[in-house]
């Protein structure tokens, strides 16, 4: 096949405020073809437009592709065809970089037809990809809309057979060296007890040590019942903040009820106990203290909360109970392109609140500076005048676990194992408050 083409080349930007910059590179070509060869499916000619996207810092070409679900090897090997030079130097911040993403014009009629591929499977492996690429922000419009354009990975036509690597990245490292997995259990001293609120699965908890004896944690997950919280999207998939955090929230007394604690759950779901998988399905079945019914009003929530949790910590006291301590999960929501760590409040003047808000914060910076050296972690604490933290008479932290909105964010609690380790951090935090 003899081609001979002419090119103007212009560019458009497609700035995302807060997001990814992604630049689509147009071109008008004129062709003279001898010979027009089609075998079964679409080659794309080496004057074939690339999407492009503009390298933040700490970018690589694994995380990037990632980033685009689409990371397979045929496509990295694509990468460093178009871009030559990073395979040696890396990516730099604020370069350009061709992407192994073909840009189509589409033609309003069909995928297939568009891309020259009959193939009805790979065709609805294309839609989906852009589907979820607009769902997920990194696209403006969807392909059928707007600029119509269509977004297709390199290895739908090159190497079909490869399937993209999932783009969740466990606590936002491409890899996890073993000794930070959660450390297995010591060996049990016992049964502690039954408690069907963690679900089937988890409900026996083993008595590993009485470190916790005494203790007492009142543990309060965001929203619940009519109010999801915040909700984000990733791979047009909701992500509810009550589901996460509250996910995370069993986990984690389920770790301080094995150290000998007394733990109530507050915001409880009466058949959602500890999940496994990536997509926890939201629902507004979630009752407080009592199987007590959620209110739709926010002020309402929120002072049924602080009621439940102060007439506990007054009759816990009453029995000579010293050591309390309320414990308050919420997932933050920002701009998407806005990556942030996570964090901690107290309100003003409550020493012991601070205390463990520190510890907290000391044992998850620890955690982060051996999973992602030198990475430096950002994630604070303050006071904040919060009803639930200024209205409660106990000693409290709020922890904040990211944002719901960023899909880095999104792979420190949407991958199992990840809200297994946080919680496993956070009860390393809590011992170490305890001066246990």
């Amino acid at each position: 096949m003899n081609i001979s083409f002419q090119t103007d080349t212009f560019y458009t930007f497609i700035l995302f405020k807060g997001k990814r910059q992604v630049i689509c590179m147009y071109m008008r070509f004129v062709l003279t073809l001898s010979i027009v060869l089609f075998l079964g499916g679409a080659t794309p000619l080496h004057a074939q437009q690339y999407l492009q996207a503009i390298a933040k810092r700490g970018d690589g070409a694994i995380s990037i592709l990632r980033e685009f679900e689409c990371y397979t090897t045929c496509n990295l090997n694509e990468f460093y065809r178009l871009n030559p030079q990073s395979k040696r130097k890396g990516l730099r911040e604020k370069e350009i970089y061709r992407l192994p993403i073909l840009v189509y014009p589409y033609n309003s009629k069909s995928i297939r037809s568009t891309i020259n591929v009959y193939d009805l499977p790979r065709a609805r492996k294309i839609q989906t990809y852009n589907e979820a690429m607009h769902a997920g922000g990194l696209k403006s419009d969807d392909y059928r809309k707007g600029n119509k354009q269509l977004w297709v990975p390199y290895h739908f036509l090159s190497c079909p057979h490869e399937e993209a690597q999932k783009s969740i990245r466990p606590l936002e490292t491409e890899t996890l060296p073993p000794q930070d997995l959660p450390p297995k259990p010591k060996k049990a001293l016992g049964l502690r007890g039954t408690y069907p609120i963690l679900g089937p699965k988890y409900a026996s908890v083993p008595l590993v040590d009485r470190k916790l004896r005494g203790y007492v944690y009142y543990m309060v997950t965001g929203h619940g019942g009519p109010d999801p919280g915040a909700v984000g999207r990733r791979l047009g998939k909701t992500l509810a903040e009550d589901e996460y955090a509250y996910d995370v929230a069993l986990r984690f007394t389920r770790n301080l009820l094995s150290h000998g604690a007394t733990v109530y759950v507050v915001v409880r779901d009466p058949n959602d106990g500890i999940r496994g998988g990536e997509y926890l399905p939201p629902d507004k079945d979630e009752v407080v203290w009592g199987n007590v019914p959620i209110p739709r009003s926010q002020v309402q929530r929120l002072q049924q909360r602080v009621d439940i949790v102060n007439a506990l910590h007054q009759k816990n006291k009453k029995n000579g109970v010293v050591k309390q301590r309320q414990i308050i999960m919420h997932i933050d929501s920002r701009s998407r392109g806005k990556r942030i760590d996570m964090f901690f409040y107290h309100r003003k003047g409550d020493k012991e609140g601070q205390g463990i808000a520190q510890s907290l914060r000391r044992t998850i910076e620890t955690k982060y500076a051996e999973v992602q050296k030198g990475r430096v972690y950002k994630g604070d604490v303050s006071t904040r005048d919060l009803f639930i933290l200024r209205e409660t008479t106990v000693p409290s932290v709020f922890v904040e676990l990211g944002n719901i909105q960023n899909p880095q964010d999104q792979g420190r609690w949407v991958l199992e194992r990840n809200r297994e380790l946080l919680a496993s951090w956070l009860t390393e935090g809590i011992l170490a408050a305890e001066g246990k």
